[in-house]
């Protein structure tokens, strides 16, 4: 994130100079309306969206599987009947479908972590361009590090 566009191009310039290729280089300018002030999700909103989310799954896994069981199912099956098999694999289904929902959202529902968000709602009103730089894992230190030092030494000089 940069303040100007001069900064930003100085770091585009620096990216060039060390061999990456312009096309894996973008930059995304951040006009004050693109700018998300709203408070966000609550872990609980995830956790439940997750946990019904998860139950519709389960529910469709526990008919399908219910279907093939009553399919299958030719002579007795002990003291439970084809029709109890499938009504707890659909039941055991739904519950283990809302359980991996439940612990999807509520990972999801963490999200930033204040002290984070306040670090990035910062950045974004200060900033007014974003650089994006395609790369793979190896140079992704190596590019962090790159940006950075431009808009640290563009930071120092306008103190």
């Amino acid at each position: 994130m940069y303040d100007t566009e001069r900064n930003a191009d100085e770091a585009i310039r620096r990216l060039k100079v060390s061999a990456y290729p312009p096309e894996s280089i973008q930059k995304v300018e951040i006009t004050p309306i693109e700018i998300y002030t709203g408070s966000g999700t609550r872990v609980i909103e995830t956790v439940l969206s997750g946990a019904v989310g998860g139950s519709l799954w389960g529910v469709v896994s526990g008919i399908l599987a219910g279907a093939s069981i009553l399919r299958a199912s030719q002579a007795g099956t002990g003291s439970l009947g084809p029709f109890q098999i499938a009504a707890i694999t659909l039941l055991g289904l739904a519950a283990a479908g809302a359980f991996v929902g439940a612990s999807l959202g509520f990972v999801i529902g963490l999200g930033i972590k204040d002290e984070d968000a306040y670090l990035y709602r910062e950045g974004i009103q200060h900033g007014r361009v974003l650089l994006q730089v395609r790369t793979d894992a190896s140079h992704a230190s190596p590019v962090w590090h790159l940006l950075a030092q431009v808009n640290i030494e563009a930071r120092a000089m306008s103190h």
